[in-house]
């Protein structure tokens, strides 16, 4: 039997198999639930009244307003909406309901497997920045322009398809016109480069930007991106409408006169060329611990699967010492444009303090605690549907 599928905001729907998908991730809907929001998704581009809604939903049958505000709030929730945030489902006052997401549709033969189907795979470009380096970039969606800042590894075709990173960036693109960058000497973008210097990843951004002809957008930095964006938006305040930072710190561990984060600093780059990738080896496990703690076995070799693809030995030795060697201290309080920080309270690899430093430190700055031991939540975690429903809400507001 053939069948439909409808991707949106890092959500699929699979009519053939009556599923709503995350990430691989089944969740469990009511059938009433499940056909209102196809429904809404088929006619999403006209307000759907409640009176069709029980025609379509319920076959004529008699149904109170509070069975179908139940039910509206339960498609809600299942796609990570609220009735205050509605960028899934609108509510229109004595009209009905719209779905205004971004959806993409794919129509499944007969005997294809589900996994086949998914959100469409992003197409790569090169933009050679000032040094002659190429970085793969790509934009994937539609809306509001959001640039994300690379930081120590990415890989834009990896990140998308695996099920630790891909959840958030599918919800993005889902929102806004997203821009995706390889940092120098990652992923698909040149790997042999010399200088992988703090400076030269704010010229690269630079270049990437101006490249792409972008004149205002907003900006999302996590890990050492963070303070990438700071740089960027310091330089540049013009451009950038919001400022987005997830797990960033203003001094990398070199920088922060203590020596044991300078120790620590040194044990990352023994453990970096004692063990790279082998998920058998203790010291690699130890590494992995600092950005997932608690990882099952599959996250373990997910996250090393995504290392091992975004950076080869000499440049995982050579980015992690940039980062270890960033300081933005003093920009902090030059950053003019609304910001908000999110950091997990137990993060291992980066202390809450240093996102706290951040918030205090920048003007009128929102601070987003996530309870969580992770650097950055999975899709599993609370934490991470926290941090998606508020990053797509800041960013919104542009």
């Amino acid at each position: 039997m053939s069948g439909t599928t409808y991707s949106f905001a890092g959500f699929t729907i699979d009519t053939r198999l009556r599923e709503l998908t995350q990430g691989g991730r089944t969740i469990s809907i009511e059938p009433s639930v499940f056909d209102l929001l196809v429904h809404l998704i088929v006619n999403r581009q006209r307000v759907v009244s409640r009176d069709e809604l029980l025609r379509s939903v319920w076959q004529g049958r008699f149904v109170s307003d509070s069975t179908i505000a139940g039910r509206i709030n339960a498609a809600r929730q299942a796609v990570a909406d609220t009735g205050k945030q509605q960028h899934i489902i609108r509510t229109y006052a004595k009209n009905g309901f719209r779905f205004v997401a971004q959806v993409t549709v794919s129509e499944v033969p007969a005997g294809q497997p589900p996994s086949a189907i998914g959100p469409p795979k992003p197409i790569v470009s090169f933009v050679e920045v000032r040094d002659g380096t190429r970085l793969a970039t790509t934009v994937v969606g539609s809306g509001p322009v959001l640039v994300r800042a690379a930081h120590w590894y990415n890989h834009i075709e990896a990140e998308w398809d695996n099920p630790l990173t891909a959840p958030l960036l599918h919800e993005l693109a889902g929102h806004f016109r997203l821009v995706l960058y390889d940092g120098r000497g990652a992923g698909l973008s040149d790997r042999d480069v010399k200088d992988m210097s703090f400076a030269n990843y704010v010229s690269d951004l630079t270049d990437v930007v101006d490249t792409l002809q972008l004149r205002r957008f907003a900006l999302l930095g996590m890990s050492g991106g963070a303070a990438t964006s700071i740089a960027f938006t310091c330089e540049q305040p013009k451009r950038v409408t919001r400022l987005a930072l997830h797990g960033g710190y203003a001094e990398g561990r070199n920088e922060r006169a203590s020596s044991q984060t300078e120790a620590e600093a040194q044990a990352f780059l023994t453990m970096i060329r004692s063990a790279w990738n082998r998920l058998d080896a203790p010291f690699w496990r130890a590494f992995c611990s600092f950005f997932l703690p608690r990882a099952t076995p599959e996250q373990l070799r997910l996250f090393s699967d995504l290392h091992s693809k975004a950076l080869s030995l000499q440049s995982g030795i050579m980015a992690r010492t940039a980062v270890d060697a960033i300081n933005v201290r003093l920009l902090l309080d030059k950053v003019t444009v609304p910001t908000m920080i999110s950091h997990c309270v137990n993060d291992q690899l980066v202390p809450f303090e240093q996102g706290r430093l951040l918030a205090r430190a920048i003007k009128n700055a929102v601070l987003v605690p996530l309870e969580s031991e992770n650097h950055l939540p999975v899709f599993e975690e609370d934490a991470a549907k926290l941090w998606s429903r508020e990053l797509v809400s800041f960013l919104s507001q542009q």
